[in-house]
C-alpha cells in the first residue's frame, strides 16, 4: 500500500498535468484569437499613414474590445478547454480513497467506508461550476483591463503598437488564467476530503483531529510553514477559526492561491 507521501506525490502530478495541458491550450487559443482580433480591427479601424485616426467610429470601435477578444477566444475553443479541464476534476476522487485506506490501515479502528450520494455528487459539480464560472470572469477581467488600457493609450498612436499593447496585454494576464485554474483543481479535492471527513465524523465517536499534510519547500508560503512546523493536530472548530489572509474557509482553501496543502486525520 503507498505512504500519504507517494499519494501526494501521485497527486501533484495529475494535477500538473491537468493544468500543464490546460496552459498550452490556452496558448495556442490565445495567439489564434490575438490574430483574429487583429485582423478584425483592421478591417474596422480609420488609420492613415499607420496612425489610427482619431474619429468617433474608431472610439467606438475599440469599446468593443473586450467582447471582440472574447467571441474570438470562444471562437478559438477557449469554452472547450474549460470543459476538457474541469471534467477531470472527479479524476481526484481515487486519490482521496487511497489517503482514507493508508490512514485506516494505521488505525486499531478503521475508518468506516465512503458511499458517496446523489448530494455529495451535486455538491462536487455544483464547485466546478464555480470554477468554471471563476476562470471565465478572470478572462472577462482580462479582456477588460486591455480594451481600457488601449482606450487610454491609443490617441495618435501607430495600429502597430495597438496590435503590441494588446498582445502583451492578454500574454499578462494568461498567469492569472492559470493560478485560477490550479487553485481551483485542488480546492475541489478539498471539497471531496471535506464532504468525506463529514460523513466520517457523522460516525465516529469523539471528535475526530486533523494534522496539515504536504510539501515542505521553497514556494511554502509561511501560513503553510508554521502549520507543517507545528506538526500539531485541530479540530475542525480550530481549523474554522484559522485564516490564510487570501481566501475564506482554511479547511477548502488551505494555505490560499495555488496551496498544495491538505488535512488528513490525525492517526
Amino acid at each position: 500500500m503507498p505512504d500519504l507521501q507517494d499519494i501526494q506525490a501521485q497527486h501533484d502530478r495529475y494535477i500538473d498535468s491537468l493544468i500543464a495541458n490546460f496552459e498550452r491550450e490556452l496558448d495556442a487559443i490565445v495567439a489564434g484569437a490575438m490574430a483574429r482580433t487583429q485582423a478584425r480591427l483592421q478591417d474596422t479601424l480609420s488609420v492613415t499613414d499607420g496612425a489610427i485616426d482619431r474619429t468617433a467610429g474608431n472610439s467606438r470601435a475599440l469599446r468593443q474590445l473586450d467582447r471582440i477578444i472574447l467571441q474570438e477566444m470562444d471562437r478559438g475553443g477557449f469554452q472547450q478547454a474549460l470543459d476538457e479541464l474541469v471534467v477531470q476534476f472527479p479524476g481526484q476522487l481515487p486519490f482521496f480513497q487511497q489517503v482514507l485506506d493508508t490512514l485506516s490501515a494505521s488505525m486499531d479502528t478503521p475508518l468506516p467506508p465512503i458511499d458517496w450520494g446523489p448530494r455529495d455528487i451535486q455538491v462536487f459539480g455544483a464547485q466546478a461550476a464555480v470554477a468554471r464560472d471563476g476562470i471565465e470572469a478572470v478572462m472577462e477581467s482580462i479582456a477588460g483591463r486591455v480594451k481600457n488600457r488601449v482606450i487610454l493609450s491609443i490617441g495618435g498612436s501607430k495600429f502597430a503598437d495597438l496590435v503590441t499593447t494588446l498582445a502583451e496585454s492578454v500574454q499578462r494576464g494568461l498567469p492569472e488564467v492559470a493560478g485560477l485554474a490550479e487553485t481551483a483543481t485542488s480546492t475541489y479535492y478539498r471539497v471531496i476530503a471535506d464532504r468525506g471527513y463529514q460523513m466520517i465524523e457523522a460516525e465516529t465517536p469523539g471528535k475526530l483531529k486533523y494534522r496539515y499534510y504536504g510539501p515542505f519547500d521553497s514556494l511554502t508560503r509561511p501560513f503553510c510553514q508554521r502549520l507543517l512546523r507545528g506538526g500539531k493536530s485541530y479540530t475542525r472548530a480550530q481549523i474554522d477559526q484559522m485564516s490564510n489572509g487570501q481566501i475564506p474557509n482554511v479547511f477548502i482553501s488551505g494555505g490560499g492561491w495555488r496551496c498544495r496543502h491538505q488535512w488528513v486525520i490525525s492517526v
